[in-house]
């Protein structure tokens, strides 16, 4: 595991420290994402106040995180049931 550092980033319009032990490309990288969503939502809706805004990207987030998760349960069955086929057509020939 890496150690812990600061990072500065800019969400919204607001500066934030973050600690992360995660790479600084990965840190920036979320908070770009976070800042175009927020962005993106307050443009949309701009009745909506900063709250509400972030807890829609939030969501939104969360959202694209269990469809990931989804896809990669799908894709490991996939290759178990490829792999089990695999090891059927070689007992055949065996």
């Amino acid at each position: 595991m890496n150690e812990a550092k600061q990072y500065k980033v800019l969400i919204f319009g607001d500066q934030y420290t973050l600690i992360s032990d995660e790479p600084q490309e990965h840190v920036m990288r979320s908070a770009v994402i976070v800042d175009s969503y927020m962005k993106e939502i307050a443009q949309k809706l701009p009745y909506l106040d900063e709250k509400k805004v972030a807890v829609l990207s939030a969501v939104r987030l969360a959202s694209q995180f269990i469809g990931s998760q989804i896809a990669q349960e799908c894709d490991k069955k996939k290759q178990e049931m490829l792999i089990q086929f695999i090891d059927q057509q070689i007992i055949k020939f065996l």
